[in-house]
Order: structure tokens, then sequence, then C-alpha cells
């Protein structure tokens, strides 16, 4: 490719992403059966990454699903709310609005991924990621994959996922 200014050929000589700008962050976590072990692990994930990333000027919010998807915690730039939220959540589960639910007493892993992308993340401009805290389990979702991609991309999010224990990852 070719790099023009005012018709003249340029010499490329620096990339660079602006990371500078703000992220919109959703952590998502698994409080399925699958997850009752991993609960404790799953939240020290959670703070640890949130205490390496998050700038002041980044907004967070949280959400956590079993058979059914909750938002946990609004967008916030408190780190003290966001941590609040996460070291609570199967508490604040309890009586958070609820974003969507699967089938049955099940897992909708993509479901949670597709709803918090449609319905959070992306009406907002700018950075945007979604971390998952997941085995990747999913025996509920009513969306597909190809369906759970596509709205991640017309969200212009990407998803990170994280393992805590053994994976189905993969197959998300």
């Amino acid at each position: 490719f070719s790099v023009l200014e005012d018709g003249v050929i340029q010499q490329a000589r620096f990339f660079s992403r602006d990371f500078s700008l703000p992220l919109s962050l959703c952590i998502l976590m698994d409080l399925s059966g699958s997850q009752d072990g991993l609960v404790a692990k799953n939240i020290s994930l959670a703070r640890d990454f949130l205490r390496n990333i998050l700038q002041p000027t980044d907004s967070v919010f949280v959400a956590a699903f079993d058979s059914r998807i909750k938002l946990i915690q609004d967008f916030t730039s408190s780190v003290p709310e966001i941590e609040n939220a996460i070291l609570h959540v199967r508490e604040r589960r309890k009586h958070a609005p609820i974003l969507g639910q699967g089938t049955g007493n099940a897992s909708p892993v993509r479901e949670a991924i597709y709803l918090c992308a449609r319905e959070k993340l992306k009406p907002i401009r700018g950075r945007k990621a979604l971390i998952l805290i997941s085995d990747g389990n999913d025996n509920a979702s009513r969306v597909s994959v190809a369906d759970t991609i596509e709205m991640l991309q017309s969200a212009d999010t990407i998803l990170y996922a994280v393992n805590p224990g053994t994976s189905a990852l993969d197959k998300i």
C-alpha cells in the first residue's frame, strides 16, 4: 500500500494505536454450577485484571450469569465500586436487573456475551472489550456462535476469555 499526501508518496515510518482513548469494559462472570468451586478464583482473577489494566478514564460494567444474565454493576470509573461488585457478585445478583435468560437451569454463555455486547457496548463509541471469566460450557443459549461473533463485530468489541479451570472455550 502507499501513503499519499497531496498526491505525493510518503514513507510510512511509524504506526501506533492510541491507547490513551478511554476503554469501555465488560467483566462477564460465569456463576453457573460448573463454576461453584472456582468463584473465589474468578473473583481474584477479575480484581487482579482490573488493578493491572484500568486507567482513570476507563469505565467498567459487571455482569454475571447462571441461568439468567444479570447486570451487577452498571458503567462506572470507580475502582472501589467495581471491586465491590466483583467481590459480592453472588449476593448482588439476587437483586440485579435481568438482561436476559437462557433456557431452563443451564448456562447461556453465548447469549450472555451477545446481550452484553448488544445492550451495553454497542451504543458506545471508542475502545471496547468484554472479559469473559468462564469455562465456556454453553448448554442454554438460543444464540448461535455465528450470531455472537457478528454481534461482537457489530459492537466493535474484542472478546477476551479467561478460563480458570477446564475449558470448552474453543467452542464459543
